[in-house]
């Protein structure tokens, strides 16, 4: 981690992994503390994204990472990994593991796989 990385992680307890330009402005992280975001995840405009969740792929070798559709909102501690896409308008709850595709105007609750 480069120390401007780390600075900028220990200001905002948030580690987004190069990829300022696939979060959009538009997105909304509520409570920053513990979240961590892939550096290949695509996310659609006005997501909401909640403290301790975690976004990638599912080993550190597979280059492969989720897209999220707009309008998302993932609640605490939600885990989204693998080649995966997040439809617009998915509500992911709280403590939810998803490991496949999620169709648009979804709620998903515990392990969705």
């Amino acid at each position: 981690m480069k120390i401007v990385d780390f600075k900028h992680w220990l200001q905002n307890w948030l580690e987004i992994n190069h990829i300022e330009k696939n979060v959009p402005k538009s997105t909304i992280f509520p409570h920053r503390t513990g979240i961590v975001i892939g550096g290949r995840v695509k996310m659609g405009e006005k997501c909401r994204i909640s403290q301790g969740v975690t976004i990638g792929s599912k080993s550190r070798f597979d280059k492969r990472q989720p897209v999220l559709g707009d309008n998302v909102v993932v609640y605490s501690n939600a885990v989204i990994i693998g080649n995966i896409v997040v439809g617009n308008n998915v509500v992911i709850g709280a403590n939810s593991v998803v490991l496949k595709s999620v169709p648009a105007n979804k709620t998903v609750v515990g392990v969705y796989k």
